[in-house]
Protein backbone atom coordinates (compact mmCIF):
# COMPACT_ATOMS: atom_id res chain seq x y z
CA UNK A 1 0.00 0.00 0.00
CA UNK A 2 1.15 3.64 -0.97
CA UNK A 3 1.59 6.00 1.77
CA UNK A 4 0.17 9.94 1.05
CA UNK A 5 3.50 10.81 0.20
CA UNK A 6 4.51 8.13 -2.22
CA UNK A 7 0.97 9.20 -4.13
CA UNK A 8 1.78 13.00 -3.82
CA UNK A 9 5.84 12.59 -4.62
CA UNK A 10 7.44 15.76 -5.30
CA UNK A 11 5.76 18.80 -7.91
CA UNK A 12 8.10 20.98 -7.89
CA UNK A 13 11.46 22.92 -7.72
CA UNK A 14 12.45 25.88 -6.29
CA UNK A 15 13.75 28.52 -8.67
CA UNK A 16 17.31 29.68 -7.37
CA UNK A 17 16.86 33.41 -8.90
CA UNK A 18 13.72 34.36 -6.91
CA UNK A 19 13.44 31.45 -4.02
CA UNK A 20 10.16 30.82 -5.45
CA UNK A 21 8.56 27.42 -6.12
CA UNK A 22 8.42 26.37 -9.91
CA UNK A 23 4.91 25.74 -11.94
CA UNK A 24 5.03 21.96 -11.82
CA UNK A 25 4.04 21.92 -15.36
CA UNK A 26 7.25 23.66 -16.52
CA UNK A 27 9.88 22.02 -17.27
CA UNK A 28 13.19 22.21 -15.69
CA UNK A 29 16.86 22.26 -17.44
CA UNK A 30 19.43 20.39 -16.22
CA UNK A 31 21.63 23.14 -15.30
CA UNK A 32 18.52 24.71 -13.45
CA UNK A 33 17.98 21.36 -11.50
CA UNK A 34 21.75 21.12 -10.78
CA UNK A 35 22.24 24.42 -9.69
CA UNK A 36 18.89 24.18 -7.12
CA UNK A 37 20.36 20.85 -5.91
CA UNK A 38 23.37 21.78 -5.40
CA UNK A 39 21.89 25.01 -3.13
CA UNK A 40 19.92 22.83 -1.38
CA UNK A 41 23.11 20.88 -0.38
CA UNK A 42 22.37 17.47 -2.21
CA UNK A 43 26.02 16.34 -2.23
CA UNK A 44 27.44 15.92 -6.26
CA UNK A 45 27.23 12.38 -6.46
CA UNK A 46 23.51 12.73 -5.55
CA UNK A 47 23.03 15.29 -8.62
CA UNK A 48 24.82 13.34 -10.70
CA UNK A 49 22.51 10.57 -10.04
CA UNK A 50 18.91 12.44 -10.36
CA UNK A 51 20.29 14.15 -13.76
CA UNK A 52 21.66 11.01 -15.44
CA UNK A 53 18.55 9.26 -14.98
CA UNK A 54 16.08 12.14 -15.96
CA UNK A 55 16.11 13.86 -19.41
CA UNK A 56 16.82 17.21 -20.12
CA UNK A 57 14.77 18.98 -19.30
CA UNK A 58 13.24 17.43 -16.48
CA UNK A 59 9.21 17.56 -16.18
CA UNK A 60 7.98 17.42 -12.35
CA UNK A 61 5.50 15.52 -13.18
CA UNK A 62 6.45 12.67 -15.47
CA UNK A 63 9.86 12.52 -13.95
CA UNK A 64 8.31 12.51 -10.56
CA UNK A 65 8.67 9.05 -9.16
CA UNK A 66 12.48 9.33 -9.63
CA UNK A 67 12.62 12.61 -7.60
CA UNK A 68 10.83 10.67 -5.24
CA UNK A 69 13.42 7.70 -4.94
CA UNK A 70 16.17 10.82 -4.73
CA UNK A 71 14.63 12.07 -1.64
CA UNK A 72 13.67 15.73 -3.99
CA UNK A 73 10.23 16.48 -2.70
CA UNK A 74 8.99 19.53 -2.60
CA UNK A 75 8.83 19.63 1.20
CA UNK A 76 12.57 18.62 1.55
CA UNK A 77 13.47 21.49 -1.01
CA UNK A 78 11.85 24.04 0.98
CA UNK A 79 13.30 22.60 4.49
CA UNK A 80 16.73 22.71 2.64
CA UNK A 81 16.66 26.38 1.50
CA UNK A 82 14.95 27.96 4.56
CA UNK A 83 11.75 28.01 2.98
CA UNK A 84 8.31 27.70 4.28
CA UNK A 85 5.08 26.82 2.68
Amino acid sequence: MKSQADEAGPRTLIDTRSNHLVDPKRPISHAEAEQTLRRAGYSPEQIEDVLRETPDPIDPERDRETLFKHGITEGILMDRMGGSP
